[in-house]
C-alpha cells in the first residue's frame, strides 16, 4: 500500500513537471518584437557639425513651418530640397505632416536631418527647444521602424496621406546612402479644436510604436521620460479645457436664457450625484487615493495657468460672448492681464535668441521693401512699362541678369552666373550661388526660372528659385548643350533635345524636370521648336546624300504623325 502511494506521488509530480514545461513558454508579442530589434544610424563619418551648418538646419525646419502656416499656402511647400505636406485627419484615422527629402540633399549624419525636423516641430506645435529635440529622435526611430511599411500607414492614416506617398519612400533608411531621395519622413497628427495650432502630435502613437527602443540610444532614458512628461501634460491639457468649456457653455446658458434656470438647476443636481458616486468610489480606494486626487486639481490648474495657447483659447470663448454680465467681464480682463504677462515673457525668450530674431526682422523687411517696391511699380506702370520697352529678362519690376564669367573651348560652353537687381536702386539683391549655368538665356517657369546648366560632369536642364535664386531641381538625362528650350504654358511641360551618345531625340519633362517622353526618332539638334496646337515641328538630322525632312510630333506623347520631305 505504501509503495502505491509512493508511485501515485511520484506520477503526480512528473505530470506537474511537464505540463509546465509544455505549456508555459513564453510568446513573443508584436511589441516584444519590436523592442527587440535595434535602430543604429550608419552616418557618412563622425564630424561634428560646424555653428554655420546647425544655424542653416534650423532656418530650413523654420523656413518650412513660415511657408506652410501662411495663409495662402496650398498644403505643400519646399525649401532647399526638403518638402513639408500637411494632410487632415478623418475620424479613426490619423492625418500627417510629411517631410520629404530631394535627391539634391547630401546630408551625411543623421543629427543634420534631426536639427531640421526639430525646428519644425518647435514652431508648427508650439514646443520648446529642448522638447522639439527629444521628439525628434521619436520621430525618427517611429520612420526607421515602419520603413516602407505601407500596411501600417493604410491601417492607421487617412487616405489622403496614403494617396500621396510612395512605399519605397515610406519612413527612413537606416544607412546615410538611401536618404536623399528616398525618405519621408511621416508625423502622425489629430485634429485639436479650440487652440492655437488646431492639431497636435498623436503622442501615445509614437510611444506605442518606438516603446523602449529609445533607451538603448545615448540620450535614451532622458528622452523617454521627457516624452512621458509630455503625454502626461496633454492629457491634463485635455482634462483641463474639457472642463473650462463646460463651465463656459453653463455660464452663458445661464445668463442668456433664464427660461432654462430648471434645467441648469436639474443638471447641477445630477452633477452632484455624480460627485457622491466619485466620494464612494474614493473612499473604498483609501485615503491615499483620494489625497492624490485632491493634489492633482491645483497642480493641474496650475499647469494649465502657466500654459498662453490654452489662455488664448480661453479668451477665444469669453470674447464670443457679448451677451455676459459685468461679472464674466471681469473674469476676460483678469485673464487678459495673466496674458500681458505671459506675452511679456515670450518677448524676454525671443530677445534671448539673437540669431531667430535677426532671421525674422529681415525677413520682415525684405517683405516691406518688396511692398513698397510693388506700389511705386503699380503707381508708375503707364509711365515705365511702355511695351517693347523692357527685354523678357525684365519679371515683377526686377531685372534677372545672366553675367558671362568665361567661355570654356575644351566643352563648348559658356560659365555664367545669375544676379537679381533691383533697377530702381541699381543695386544688386540677390546673386544665385549655381554658377555652372552654360546657356546665354532663360525662361520664366511658373516660381522657377528653366536653363541649362553643367552638373555632374553633364548639361542638363536646371530650375532655380525665382525669389531666392537657389537651385531646386535639375534632369537626369544628358541634354544638348545648345538646345532650345520651349515651354508649355498651359500644362506647364518644357520640351528640349536630349543626347544620347552623339544621337539627339525631342524630350519632355514635367514641371519637376521629370521625363514624360522622348521621341523614338531622331532630330536635327540645331532645329527650332515649333508648336501649332497639339503639334510640333522639327527638322530631321538628314542623312549623308539626303536632305533633312520636315517632321511632325504629336504633342502629348511626342509619337512621329508625318514627315515632310521637301
Amino acid at each position: 500500500m505504501m509503495q502505491f502511494q509512493y508511485s501515485l506521488f511520484f506520477c503526480f509530480v512528473l505530470f506537474f513537471f511537464l505540463n509546465t514545461i509544455l505549456f508555459s513558454s513564453p510568446k513573443l508579442g508584436e511589441e516584444e518584437i519590436r523592442n527587440s530589434v535595434k535602430i543604429d544610424f550608419l552616418n557618412r563619418n563622425a564630424k561634428r557639425a560646424t555653428g554655420k551648418i546647425k544655424q542653416e538646419n534650423r532656418r530650413i525646419g523654420y523656413k518650412l513651418y513660415e511657408l506652410i502656416s501662411a495663409p495662402n499656402s496650398m498644403g505643400s511647400e519646399e525649401v532647399s530640397g526638403f518638402r513639408i505636406q500637411r494632410f487632415q485627419n478623418i475620424e479613426n484615422k490619423f492625418g500627417a505632416d510629411v517631410l520629404s527629402v530631394h535627391k539634391s540633399v547630401k546630408y551625411g549624419h543623421i543629427h543634420s536631418l534631426e536639427r531640421v525636423l526639430s525646428a519644425y516641430l518647435e514652431k508648427a506645435f508650439l514646443y520648446s527647444e529642448y522638447e522639439a529635440e527629444v521628439l525628434s529622435r521619436y520621430i525618427l526611430y517611429y520612420n526607421a521602424i515602419h520603413r516602407k511599411d505601407i500596411e501600417y500607414i493604410q491601417k492607421k492614416y487617412s487616405k489622403d496621406v496614403i494617396r500621396n506617398i510612395e512605399e519605397e519612400n515610406i519612413g527612413i533608411s537606416k544607412t546615410y546612402k538611401n536618404w536623399a531621395g528616398r525618405t519621408s519622413l511621416v508625423i502622425p497628427i489629430e485634429g485639436f479644436p479650440g487652440t492655437k495650432v488646431k492639431r497636435r502630435i498623436v503622442l501615445d502613437e509614437i510611444e506605442k510604436e518606438v516603446g523602449d527602443l529609445i533607451e538603448k540610444s545615448r540620450e535614451g532614458k532622458e528622452d523617454k521620460e521627457e516624452l512621458e512628461r509630455l503625454i502626461q501634460k496633454q492629457k491634463e491639457k485635455d482634462e483641463w479645457l474639457s472642463k473650462q468649456k463646460k463651465k463656459a457653455n453653463e455660464d452663458d446658458l445661464t445668463i442668456t436664457d433664464p427660461s432654462h434656470k430648471n434645467s441648469n438647476l436639474q443638471d447641477k443636481e445630477t452633477s452632484k450625484t455624480l460627485d457622491d458616486k466619485e466620494e464612494i468610489i474614493l473612499k473604498k480606494a483609501g485615503p491615499k487615493k483620494k489625497e492624490e486626487k485632491d493634489k492633482k486639481e491645483p497642480s493641474v490648474i496650475e499647469l494649465e495657468l502657466e500654459n498662453k495657447q490654452l489662455e488664448k483659447e480661453k479668451k477665444r470663448i469669453e470674447n464670443e460672448k457679448d451677451s455676459l454680465k459685468q461679472n464674466i467681464k471681469n473674469k476676460k480682463n483678469e485673464n487678459d492681464a495673466f496674458l500681458d504677462k505671459n506675452k511679456e515673457l515670450e518677448e524676454d525668450t525671443q530677445r534671448k535668441t539673437s540669431e531667430n530674431r535677426d532671421l525674422k526682422e529681415n525677413i520682415h523687411r525684405i517683405k516691406k521693401e518688396n511692398l513698397s517696391l510693388k506700389q511705386v511699380l503699380d503707381e508708375k506702370e503707364s509711365k515705365y512699362y511702355e511695351k517693347g520697352k523692357y527685354t523678357d529678362n525684365v519679371i515683377d519690376g526686377k531685372i534677372y541678369f545672366m553675367k558671362i564669367i568665361k567661355y570654356v573651348p575644351e566643352i563648348e560652353r559658356y560659365n555664367n552666373e545669375i544676379y537679381l537687381i533691383d533697377p530702381l536702386k541699381d543695386d544688386v539683391v540677390i546673386k544665385s550661388d549655381y554658377n555652372n549655368i552654360c546657356s546665354k538665356s532663360f525662361k520664366k517657369f511658373g516660381k522657377n526660372l528653366i536653363m541649362i546648366g553643367y552638373t555632374d560632369g553633364q548639361f542638363r536642364l536646371v530650375l532655380l528659385n525665382r525669389y531666392n535664386l537657389r537651385l531646386q531641381s535639375s534632369s537626369e538625362a544628358k541634354l544638348y548643350l545648345h538646345s532650345p528650350v520651349e515651354i508649355s504654358e498651359k500644362s506647364m511641360q518644357v520640351y528640349a533635345f536630349e543626347d544620347e551618345g552623339g544621337r539627339f531625340f525631342i524630350a519632355k519633362y514635367d514641371k519637376n524636370l521629370k521625363l514624360l517622353h522622348r521621341s523614338k526618332v531622331e532630330v536635327q539638334p540645331d532645329s527650332e521648336i515649333t508648336f501649332y496646337g497639339e503639334k510640333i515641328y522639327l527638322s530631321s538630322r538628314g542623312e549623308e546624300g539626303k536632305e533633312p525632312e520636315i517632321l511632325i510630333f504629336k504633342k502629348s506623347d511626342l509619337t512621329l504623325l508625318k514627315k515632310i520631305k521637301p
